[in-house]
């Protein structure tokens, strides 16, 4: 997982969002903001961590992971056709299905 992906996105949808870094401390249930970011600077960041540092800013956990900086809800026009990432290894595209995901693929 490309950590400095993660962080770039944590801070750019924080920024966006108007949250400053208290506010996501007292969210976090932290006494200072040092502790997210170490949690963001660490190397070896699982999923889970990723998904709490997600529900911190309220948004998907693809959020935090795509390269691209854009967010990764689904369009009106494709109801079935979720959350879309790039890998950060190869560069591919990965398309979540959500009816997949459901069961109904």
């Amino acid at each position: 997982m490309e950590n400095k992906v993660i962080e770039k996105n944590f801070k750019r949808i924080r920024e966006e969002k108007g949250l400053s870094w208290a506010d996501l401390a007292e969210k976090a249930g932290v006494q200072h903001y040092q502790q997210i970011l170490g949690t963001l600077n660490n190397k070896s960041a699982t999923i889970a961590t990723v998904e709490k540092l997600a529900a911190l800013l309220d948004v998907h956990l693809f959020d935090l992971l795509r390269e691209d900086g854009q967010n990764s809800s689904p369009t009106e026009t494709e109801p079935n056709k979720g959350p879309e990432i790039i890998c950060p290894h190869c560069g591919r595209r990965i398309i979540i299905s959500v009816a997949a995901a459901m069961g109904e693929d």
